[in-house]
């Protein structure tokens, strides 16, 4: 009961963090909502459900449930996404270091997108 209890309440943490990635250019949003669908899978069916059935992110927790995949228009979208969101922040980021990890961030998520099943 308690594990059950202590995965809601991530399961809700994690969600909001999920939340905050679709506002937030560096703070992404679709790890945030696996983690948390799989919380709620393991502690409330009632949460997991009503996350299913989300209009933005219930179909793309269900395909990566199921086939641990990402449909070609939703690797398209989601990379384009994080460029063009990530272009302030690269501009305005001051040092060289900085810029190189946003890159290799950049880099790094695009390359798990594109590598995962379509």
């Amino acid at each position: 009961m308690i594990k059950k209890n202590i995965f809601f309440v991530l399961g809700v943490f994690s969600f909001l963090l999920g939340v905050l990635g679709v506002i937030l250019p560096l703070l992404p949003a679709t790890p945030f909502m696996l983690l948390s669908s799989w919380f709620f899978m393991n502690s409330s069916k009632r949460a997991h459900t009503w996350l299913l059935r989300q209009p933005y992110v219930g179909n793309l927790i269900a395909d990566w449930q199921t086939k641990k995949g990402i449909s070609k228009q939703n690797k398209l979208i989601s990379i384009f996404l994080i460029w063009s969101s990530s272009v302030f922040c690269f501009i305005s980021l001051q040092t060289v270091i900085l810029k190189l990890v946003l890159l290799f961030i950049l880099a790094s998520s695009s390359i798990f997108i594109l590598t995962r099943k379509s």
